[in-house]
């Protein structure tokens, strides 16, 4: 029983000495061998993958959105529209004094977002303020000429721009909203044709008459998106919209506040509303960590199936007999 530990250890000592004899001869590992030991021994770790980003809005948004896509780790899709707010309504103003309905100009414009955002599949959705919802705007004939002031035209951008990001948010993408930084403006719209008339001759009469009562009272010309106190009332909203909805705010007004030379800084602003390179490289920076920490998106659970009018009741359950309790028994009731 003493014997068998000695016998295994001289035969372990027997193979030690017989694979060094075998080996002696071989030469040393090349320096590629080494080299790929080593790498393979070097934990490596890859770039985080670019954050898809699609960015929707008017020509400030347009110009963010230009700016932004050279930046290493941001892939970026651009849907904009000129002139065009992120809510449609009403009658607006333009800077140049002529009256459009809202519809006839900016209608179609949220379905081209939302169906951008299906097409595209981004982490993250910029939803980025307008200077056309602080225009003044007319909600209907019934109601005057006024802004983002008011309380009316304030509950109903609200309401508006919470249904668009509901939209935008619906196949999953993180919905974040921008402040719109303040602009200087000196470019009107330039004027859409008139909408093709109504086939409907009553119809379309009417429609001249209410187009004609809402000239009435009509402020004139003027860029009101370049009135601080309307572009922070609009500003106002989307922080109100994104906390009842849940949404981030990046609030980019504050951010061109900070910079060198102020938040017109030629370097960075080209006409007092879009971006230079150098001023979306340094929006881009301030960007890229915030959406990389991006919020996980609950999915919203999904409906329950339709039950038509018509559909047949289930069968009822078979018939059980009675129980009964003998005379002189004792039942047990549960209430």
């Amino acid at each position: 029983g003493r014997r068998a530990p000695l016998t295994a250890l001289l035969a372990a000592f027997a193979l030690l000495a017989a694979t060094a004899w075998v080996t002696r001869d071989l030469p040393p590992p090349s320096a590629l061998v080494t080299a790929t030991q080593e790498q393979a021994a070097t934990p490596t770790t890859l770039p985080p993958p670019p954050v898809r980003v699609a960015v929707v809005g008017d020509q400030v948004a347009a110009s963010l959105g230009e700016t932004i896509s050279g930046v290493d780790g941001l892939d970026v899709t651009v849907s904009t529209a000129p002139d065009c707010g992120l809510t449609v309504g009403g009658f607006i103003t333009t800077s140049d004094g002529r009256v459009e309905r809202d519809v006839d100009r900016c209608g179609d414009v949220p379905r081209q977002w939302v169906e951008t955002v299906q097409q595209s599949r981004p982490d993250v959705v910029l939803v980025v303020g307008t200077m056309r919802d602080a225009a003044a705007r007319r909600l209907d004939v019934n109601n005057p000429w006024t802004g983002p002031q008011d309380p009316q035209v304030a509950e109903f951008l609200r309401s508006d721009i919470a249904v668009l990001t509901d939209d935008l948010a619906a196949d999953g993408a993180e919905v974040v909203l921008v402040t719109v930084p303040r602009v200087r403006n000196a470019v009107s719209p330039v004027p859409i044709p008139d909408p093709a008339p109504n086939p409907s001759a009553a119809e379309e009469s009417l429609l001249q008459i209410e187009r004609q009562q809402v000239r009435d009272g009509n402020p004139g010309p003027g860029f009101r998106e370049n009135e601080v106190a309307r572009v922070d009332q609009v500003n106002g909203i989307l922080s109100s919209v994104a906390t009842e909805r849940g949404l981030r705010l990046l609030d980019l007004s504050a951010l061109t506040r900070t910079w060198s030379g102020g938040e017109f800084n030629a370097e960075l602003r080209t006409d007092g509303v879009g971006f230079t390179d150098e001023g979306g490289s340094a929006i881009g920076e301030w960007l890229l960590p915030q959406l990389r920490e991006r919020r996980t998106v609950v999915a919203a659970a999904a409906p329950p199936p339709a039950i038509a009018p018509d559909t047949p009741l289930p069968p009822a359950p078979p018939a059980q007999a009675r129980r009964t309790v003998g005379a002189g028994q004792r039942a047990d009731v549960l209430v």
